[in-house]
């Protein structure tokens, strides 16, 4: 989805006709991009995707914010994000999964992101084995075997709402 479409108080459906799904929070379209504009603790919108997949998303934080690609997501309290945390004593690029609401560090890429650069976050997920790129370089990668059949993707957003995606891209694997 390129977002690339009319300002919006939600993100409606995707290019592929995919309809978006506000799951906690809500996200919409502000200047052809994907943004939070409702944040209650964070923010999940997700659309259907494949299991096992290859994902890409422009992410830019706009100050002390958490913008990620979630992934795998089957409920509120059961899923996956990696991205950008820019929040002070956080700043990092990273993966998380959250299993019945209890979160666990899997990847931690420590270099503070830039405020205001676009980054390409890049997840390919194929069974049990999730890596995660940077702009195109890999930074890490980790055998998970948790919600591994689970089909939503979509946007995590937290704390301010600065945040900005663009350009998501899915592919089955």
């Amino acid at each position: 989805d390129s977002f690339n479409r009319n300002d919006a108080a939600s993100l409606g459906n995707a290019e592929t006709g995919q309809l978006w799904t506000d799951r906690r929070g809500n996200h919409g379209i502000s200047g052809s991009l994907a943004a939070p504009t409702v944040l209650v603790a964070s923010a999940i919108v997700t659309l259907p995707a494949a299991a096992n997949f290859d994902a890409t998303v422009l992410i830019q934080v706009g100050g002390a914010d958490v913008a990620e690609l979630c992934f795998r997501y089957s409920d509120l309290s059961n899923y996956l994000i990696a991205g950008i945390d820019n929040r002070a004593g956080q700043t990092d690029f990273e993966m998380w999964k959250n299993v019945a609401g209890v979160w666990s560090n899997l990847i931690d890429y420590n270099v503070a992101p830039v405020v205001g650069q676009w980054y390409a976050v890049r997840i390919v997920a194929n069974g049990s084995l999730l890596t995660m790129y940077l702009d195109g370089v890999q930074i890490g990668s980790v055998t998970e075997t948790f919600n591994q059949t689970a089909t939503e993707i979509g946007l995590y957003s937290a704390e301010l709402l600065t945040g900005r995606y663009n350009d998501l891209v899915v592919r089955s694997v």
